[in-house]
Formats: C-alpha cells, sequence, structure tokens
C-alpha cells in the first residue's frame, strides 16, 4: 500500500508541477494588487456535518493593467483573510490574454514536496524498511 500511495503522490504532482510551471513559464508576468476580497461560505460535508460549523474563506481580487486596460482576477481561496493594498505577481497567458492567474511561490515548492514524499515512500518500501503498518 505504501508503494501505491508514493506512485500516486509522483504521478499526480508531476502532472500538476508539469501543468502550473508550463502556465506560468509562457505567461505574461505583471504586477497587481488587492483592492477587494471575495468571501465565501463552504459548508462542511461527510460525516458529522450537521454539528460542524460553516467556515468562512476569502480569496484577493488583484487589480492589473495590461495593455493599458485595467483587469481583475480572483486568487486562491483560503481562512486567512488577506489585507488589501497587498502586491501580487499575475500570469496572463499569452494565447488567451482573458486567463489570468495568480502567481504563488509556495505551490510550486508544494507540488515539488508531494513529488519528493512519494519518492521518499517508494525508497523506504523497496528498501524494506516498514513505516506504515495497515
Amino acid at each position: 500500500m505504501p508503494l501505491l500511495a508514493g506512485i500516486f503522490l509522483i504521478i499526480c504532482g508531476s502532472i500538476l508541477l508539469i501543468k502550473h510551471l508550463s502556465f506560468f513559464k509562457n505567461a505574461i508576468m505583471v504586477d497587481g494588487v488587492c483592492t477587494s476580497v471575495d468571501r465565501d461560505l463552504r459548508r462542511p460535508s461527510g460525516r458529522g456535518r450537521t454539528f460542524a460549523k460553516d467556515i468562512v474563506v476569502y480569496a484577493p481580487v488583484v487589480t492589473f493593467t495590461f495593455d493599458g486596460e485595467e483587469r481583475k482576477t480572483v486568487g486562491k481561496f483560503s481562512k486567512k483573510m488577506p489585507k488589501l493594498g497587498t502586491k501580487y505577481r499575475v500570469g496572463i497567458n499569452p494565447v488567451l490574454i482573458e486567463e489570468a492567474r495568480v502567481f504563488y511561490p509556495l505551490e510550486t515548492w508544494l507540488l515539488i514536496g508531494m513529488i519528493v514524499l512519494g519518492v521518499v515512500m517508494c525508497a523506504l518500501y523497496l528498501s524494506g524498511i516498514n513505516f506504515i503498518r495497515l
């Protein structure tokens, strides 16, 4: 089972990292500023949801200028409220300029960490070290 989980992490992490890096490699990068905050209410799902509290999540609405035109894009939702005036890097798809994404450097490192964890899990399993008992 640890071997399958490791292989799964390597494959999924690689696919997501390739998609992420290929977008930002070809993107036109511009500076943007958080001008407002998008708020959403998430309801817990699954077992025990009747007792769970609703979760409020926030996403920065980033305003940037491209081709002399002011545009907006929404970043990723999180429990932490973004501060107005925070600067972000925005990647714009050169083929489809309506597509813009906020660049989060931590996302790249999390995907790399996912792949490394998968490699470590596979290596430990193949070396005979039983670190997960199911």
